[in-house]
């Protein structure tokens, strides 16, 4: 037997349940009309956040910048114009 290594960004699924939890995360968007490269690449996401793979958060931009960070509320208020229309 020979071990076949996975194309480059796919890796090979051995849980039963974690496929179907997949088919049915999938299903909302599958019904938009998503494309199945966007859905492979938000469960691909989905997974490495599962598994702990995120970079921590630090504040290092505040340092870096000298000023405190925006909140995403702030953040929203301040560029709400932008998203509408």
């Amino acid at each position: 037997m020979t071990f076949k290594r996975p194309k480059p960004g796919l890796r090979p699924v051995h849980d039963l349940q974690q496929v179907q939890r997949s088919r049915i995360a999938n299903a909302p968007m599958m019904d938009s009309g998503a494309p199945q490269w966007n859905l492979d690449g938000q469960m691909e996401q989905f997974q490495v956040r599962l598994k702990g793979f995120q970079a921590p958060v630090t504040n290092v931009v505040s340092e870096v910048a000298k000023k405190k960070p925006t909140s995403f509320d702030q953040f929203v208020r301040d560029h709400a114009a932008s998203f509408r229309n």
